[in-house]
């Protein structure tokens, strides 16, 4: 077996998780005498406080540094450039390209400019818990009052309960220092000044410079403005020029929000002083009287963002604990989003009714031109909307593409063509004026009698989104029915609860769907005006005029999409299971608890780890001698110096005295770093002398390969070392046996021979009695390590974290190093979140929802509990250890496999899985010649149909998130079919010696009727690379050959992430999945006209039909005959010279009817319906009045027709025939190919035979799986005719290579 030469790779890390149950009732009652879990509640309270204090820190330190960033001339440049660049409207690439470069630079300095500091270097260590942030906090106390000194005093004391526990904030102190960074992120703050403000800022001196030219009565009325809000101490800046100038760009929140305030205003003692805005609105009202038109052109100024970290917003919640906070947060929000919506005007407010008023009439007035809507979902959702056809819109952008651009109405567009073509219809925004005006185009197309035309009217998209915020519009008017129904449900329960009555409201279904359908109404709104959110500068440095519409329009959407995480924060709650997985951290007044195990270290750590030996029972509780086994104890010591000294000296049991044993652990980390470190310190130079000539050899460094390596003097310094390891008072226990001195080619070579013997544990015997004397004296808390395997009950086949334990302590493991056990062990408590309740009581009769040979009916023999774990107390223990200890690889396998492939690549099957459309997966595994020796779907894992479950689940689930009601675990349902799935194809690549080829996701994910959603399919694959990293089996034994827990293969590299996999992972290789599922097995054709068979126009059917070489009926078999090749048609298959004869029979096909009336709960299969192509066709140039009956070539007659409806007839005919793929209506999909092959016949998958070493694949999903390990062939192909030793092999596969391949074979 190939596979096996692929062990003891590289090392790679596991965290080891466990129960830990208090060794008696004794250990229960020392943790609460010290008051152990109140301790470390408090930590973990303390630690959400502390991040609030840090983040304030934080946001002190900001403010400071922008505040003293003054731009450069140089910068100032820059700026100016990126404006230039900015405000022009039509950037080719390259000045696209220099607008990016100029944000990189521009971010660069801002961010160079906020790590300049010294205090930068210790926001994330220890030195700004100990010092910075209590420095901090002394500073603001002196200018404090009373109860801010109490508040901050507060803080103090939070800050300091971290002083020794200072690693808490590893990831938040990650998290944060993200802030400051460089890059393009938007959670950066550089990222926020120039991608998300300066376009803004930009864009308002465009304004002013407008207004200046055009309307200097108003510039006038605006400089004096300024001078008042500066007057009135709400600016610093007293011109409108400094305002508006490039050098006063706002960089802090404070800077940020003055200059928000001159746009906007403020009050002053409560006088409201106008701000610019309000200027411009009066100012255009009057000009409004003479000019409409005129008016509309006037441009308001945009607010800036506030800057990142900036104070909280008042809408941010915490997640909802309780109802009382639910009633809270609904009634702040009914207020806050429903009748306070901020507008142009600092401090003023506006109900949602008013603004979308406001917002219909901007929209009224518009510029069209100027309206853009974002080209994702946005645009398809409209057109199926206002058309009943997701892609109409995008088909009309595509007609008027092909119609109108000269180039591309050539006979034949080039590829480039094509390209462009696409790139075009994929561009971020179109906007809403050329969308109408496309359409328009579109419906010039359509036949007489097409009902679309009814429904493509001038500005049908503009009156869809000014209806919509008509005041007698349906969103509005649910809108304020709901509202005041939640009014109402408000003042009902709080009148209940404030006379004492308990009133839970996740248990009334009518509350909740009265809540639900409130927020669901201010949902429809926003998403109502979603479509036309688009920013001035996209993410791709494409910038956007746009309409002064969108100075209301902003405003309002940014207020309103606050509704997201309000809805989600309340669905959650309602929703959410009634126990929690919330733990914390315990740390038993130790920081440094389980960094580490060495025996020197031990008080350090004050954790030990113990065995004792116990036995197996039988079901009558009989002790079963025969099968003894090891459980597992970890003891704490109490962290005071008598406590940390226990296990310095301890008695030696009686032979027969019952005992444990106690681990005796040995480390040497990083002997390169640590040998030389005491060899020749100062501290320890007279304890093991180096001699003059070793000195000079260490100091010389001729030890090190390089200009002045020396072998001699390698060897010299090697035998130094073994001489000293063996008088090292610690490092003289390993006992190290060593290679031959010259066997040595490095100093790399012998420090890696040191540390693989640099390991040691024993066990020592200790006894019981010691040991409950020491918890009886409360000098250490006891605690068994237990999962199921560690029942004495337990008879079965362990888990992996078991078995990779018992492994880490077995005598084999103790003699040659395998599995290591690591420092960085975590303690964490659960509390118990809901009340003990018998669900099911003893005696009772328990039937499952689902009926398997697993589940099946039952009478109970003890009492059920629902969520039993949650129900108790509970210590946990992750305890990490390194497999592979030994090897010394990278984790990098690739280069193995291939040069494994080299040598024994007829020795590999391969195996392709396919994501079906069917099926969960189908896998189908072919040898060396392409044969199909193994096919299977993935269905039924373990007895059970997780098809079937998944499908009534997803129902259960669709139906639960409508209603709002609790979801049961379809996540877990996944995942448990996961696991099993990935077993049994981990245990087929091992039995069939097969390489395995996967759909590469970052090429393009396969959209359709798939079971698994992209995020899913995700998981499997970095389930499978996990799988297979450490592939071992738990029943392995002599007999079966199965990898085992000593000798485990390692296929595939260590995963880092989805984007760095590259075309493959060790064994695993990722090929496009385009062409593999509806492609003939036999012939290899497959459909590349596409959009080509999609009705336009007259003109372009006629230009397509008119390069068939023939279309013909054959009266011999009765059918039609279409002759062609796809080079005459160009595009994708403008390489293929070869002929292909579309066969139009009656073969049974079937077509989707969208129009078809089936029941709501009916599948999208029932609207299929049967079609017969030769029939269909006979009757269509009878109707026409073509004569077909002599077999001649009918393409001139064709041409002649000047009727769409024959057109599209045609072409949909077609395109039925090269669909190849088909479903009937009773839910089966099956694959037909309209081309004859070798044998004389048409491939029809039904007609396979259904074994599962059939050598042709029997369904749709099987075609799939079978033509992706096809690719794979290809790819070994590749490998074994490259010259490895020269460059890795291209492992890409072009359409062309893959059309060769099929058709050759």
């Amino acid at each position: 077996m190939s596979l096996y030469n692929l062990a003891h790779q590289y090392p790679i890390s596991r965290t080891l998780r466990f129960e830990l149950k208090p060794y008696n009732k004794k250990v229960s009652d020392n943790i609460k005498h010290y008051g152990i879990i109140e301790q470390d509640h408090k930590l973990a309270k303390n630690y959400q406080e502390a991040k609030v204090i840090i983040d304030d820190y934080h946001r002190d330190y900001i403010e400071e540094r922008l505040a003293q960033l003054i731009l450069t001339d140089e910068e100032l440049a820059l700026l100016e450039q990126f404006e230039t660049l900015q405000n022009k409207k039509n950037r080719d690439e390259k000045e696209r390209e220099k607008l990016i470069t100029l944000q990189d630079t521009l971010r660069k300095k801002i961010a160079s400019h906020l790590k300049d500091d010294e205090r930068y270097s210790r926001i994330d260590k220890v030195k700004l818990i100990r010092e910075d942030l209590p420095a901090w906090l002394a500073a603001q106390k002196e200018s404090a009052t009373s109860k801010e000194k109490k508040a901050l005093s507060e803080a103090e004391a939070v800050v300091k309960s971290f002083y020794y526990f200072s690693t808490y904030f590893q990831g938040f102190f990650e998290n944060r220092r993200n802030v400051y960074t460089d890059k393009a992120h938007s959670t950066g703050i550089a990222y926020r000044i120039i991608h998300d403000n300066l376009p803004r800022f930009c864009e308002n001196r465009e304004a002013i410079r407008y207004i200046k030219t055009h309307h200097p009565t108003l510039f006038s009325i605006l400089e004096k403005t300024v001078e008042t809000l500066y007057q009135e101490e709400i600016i610093t800046i007293d011109s409108i020029e400094e305002l508006f100038s490039l050098g006063a760009l706002p960089l802090s929140q404070t800077e940020i929000k003055a200059f928000n305030r001159a746009l906007g205003g403020d009050l002053k003692q409560g006088k409201k002083i106008q701000g610019l805005n309000e200027k411009v609105n009066l100012y255009r009202q009057q000009v409004a009287r003479e000019d409409r038109n005129q008016s509309r052109q006037i441009p308001y100024f945009t607010r800036l963002y506030r800057q990142i970290l900036s104070d909280y917003d008042p809408l941010v919640f915490e997640t909802i604990e309780n109802d009382e906070e639910l009633i809270a947060e609904l009634n702040d929000s009914s207020l806050q989003l429903i009748d306070r919506i901020p507008t142009q005007l600092e401090g003023e407010t506006i109900s949602l009714t008013t603004a979308l008023s406001s917002l219909k009439e901007a929209l009224e007035n518009a510029d069209i031109d100027t309206l853009w809507l974002r080209n994702n979902r946005a645009i398809t959702d409209l057109s199926h909307t206002l058309f009943k056809d997701f892609d109409l819109i995008h088909t009309a952008l595509e007609h008027y593409y092909k119609e109108t651009y000269e180039d591309y109405r050539k006979e034949n567009p080039t590829q480039t063509m094509e390209r462009q073509k696409e790139a075009w219809l994929k561009s971020p925004h179109f906007a809403l004026g050329f969308l109408e005006k496309a359409l328009l185009f579109y419906r010039q197309s359509l036949d007489g009698d097409d009902p679309l035309k009814d429904k493509i009217t001038e500005h049908c998209l503009l009156n869809f989104f000014i209806t919509g915020l008509k005041r007698e519009h349906s969103l509005l008017t649910t809108l304020t029915e709901k509202r005041e129904a939640l009014k109402q449900l408000i003042a009902r329960v709080t009148t209940k609860w404030a006379t004492g009555e308990l009133y839970n409201l996740r248990q009334s279904d009518k509350d909740i769907a009265l809540i639900k359908e409130y927020l669901d109404a201010v949902m429809a709104i926003f998403h109502h005006l979603r479509p036309l959110m688009v920013e001035t500068v996209d993410e791709a440095g494409i910038s956007y005029e746009r309409d002064s519409f969108y100075t209301f329009f902003d405003t309002i959407y940014h207020h309103l999409d606050k509704i997201i995480p309000l809805y989600n924060r309340v669905r959650n709650y309602v929703t959410k299971k009634p126990y929690s997985k919330e733990k914390f951290k315990l740390n038993f007044e130790n920081s440094q608890l389980a960094n580490g195990w060495d025996a020197n270290k031990e008080k350090n750590y004050t954790t030990i780890l113990l065995r004792k030996t116990h036995y197996r029972v039988d079901q009558a509780g009989g002790v079963l001698k025969d099968k003894p086994y090891y459980c597992y104890y970890l003891a704490i010591m109490h962290n005071e110096t008598k406590a940390k000294r226990v296990f310095e000296e301890f008695p030696t049991p009686e032979a027969g005295e019952a005992h444990f044993e106690k681990t005796y652990y040995k480390l040497m980390p990083n002997p390169h770093m640590q040998m030389p470190r005491i060899f020749f310190s100062e501290k320890w130079r007279e304890h093991f002398q180096p001699s003059a000539e070793i000195d000079r050899i260490y100091k010389e460094k001729t030890f090190q390969l390089g200009k002045n390596f020396n072998q001699d003097d390698l060897h010299k310094l090697i035998d130094f070392y073994k001489i000293k390891l063996k008088e090292h008072p610690d490092w003289n226990e390993f006992n190290h046996t060593f290679s031959a001195t010259k066997t040595f080619n490095n100093i790399g070579e012998f420090f890696t021979e040191v540390g693989n013997q640099g390991y040691l544990v024993r066990f020592d015997p200790i006894p019981t009695e010691y040991i409950e004397a020491l918890i009886e004296k409360r000098e250490i808390h006891l605690f068994q390590l237990h999962n199921k395997d560690f029942s004495p009950h337990s008879h079965g086949m362990p888990n992996m974290h078991t078995l990779y334990w018992n492994a880490l302590f077995s005598e084999e493991n103790l003699k040659n190093t395998l599995y290591k056990l690591d420092g960085g062990a975590e303690l964490f408590y659960r509390p118990a979140s809901i009340e003990r309740k018998v669900t099911h009581a003893k005696g009772e009769e328990l039937t499952p929802k689902t009926d398997t040979a697993r589940h099946r009916a039952r009478t109970l023999d003890f009492d059920l509990i629902k969520d039993r774990r949650f129900t108790e107390d509970k210590f946990q223990f992750h305890v990490p250890i390194t497999l592979n200890y030994q090897a010394s690889g990278s984790g990098y396998i690739n280069d193995a496999v291939n040069h494994l492939i080299q040598e024994k690549g007829e020795t590999f099957n391969i195996m392709g899985i396919d994501r079906g459309e069917r099926n969960l997966l189908y896998l189908s595994i072919i040898n060396p010649h392409g044969e199909i020796i193994h096919q299977q779907d993935l269905n039924v894992m373990n007895g059970i149909n997780y098809q079937e479950r998944l499908e009534e689940a997803e129902k259960e689930r669709q139906h639960a998130r409508q209603n709002w009601q609790s979801i049961e675990g379809i996540r877990n349902l996944k995942a448990g079919y996961l696991s099993f799935a990935v077993h049994e194809i981990a245990r087929l690549l091992v039995k069939h010696n097969a390489l395995l080829v996967m759909e590469d996701l970052n090429f393009g994910f396969k959209r359709g009727r798939m079971k698994f959603e992209r995020q899913i399919y995700q998981n499997f694959e970095k389930a499978i690379i996990d799988k297979l990293n450490y592939l071992l089996f738990k029943d392995a034994d002599e007999k079966n050959g199965l990898p085992g827990v000593r000798h485990a293969l390692q296929l595939t590299n260590k995963f880092e992430s989805f984007q760095r996999l590259g075309k493959q992972s060790g064994i695993i290789f990722y090929v496009p999945a385009n062409y593999t599922s509806r492609i003939d097995p036999t012939t290899g054709f497959v459909d590349l006209f596409g959009q080509k068979l999609r009705y336009q126009s007259i003109a372009q059917a006629k230009q397509f039909l008119s390069l068939f070489k023939m279309i013909c009926y054959n009266p011999n078999r009765d059918h039609f005959e279409f002759t062609f090749r796809y080079a005459d048609f160009g595009g994708r298959g403008k390489e293929l010279t070869k002929e292909w004869q579309l066969i139009g029979d009656n073969q049974e096909r079937f077509v989707y009817n969208r129009l078809k009336e089936i029941g709501e709960k009916a599948h999208f299969h029932e609207r299929n319906e049967r079609h017969l192509v030769a029939n269909e066709l006979k009757n269509l140039f009878d109707k026409t009045g073509i004569s077909y009956q002599q077999g001649d070539n009918l393409i001139d007659k064709i041409l002649t027709i000047d009727h769409a409806p024959f057109f599209r007839q045609l072409l949909f005919n077609i395109q039925v025939l090269t669909a190849l793929r088909y479903y009937d209506n009773q839910g089966n999909d099956y694959i037909l190919s309209p081309i004859t092959n070798h044998k004389g016949t048409h491939f029809d998958s039904r007609k396979e035979e259904k074994a599962i070493n059939h050598p042709l694949p029997h369904d749709s999903d099987g075609n799939g799986a079978y033509h992706i390990a096809h690719k794979g062939k290809m790819l070994v192909d590749k490998i074994i005719a490259h010259n490895l030793e020269g460059s890795r092999p291209d492992l890409k596969i072009s359409n062309f290579e893959w059309f060769t391949y099929m058709q050759e074979k």
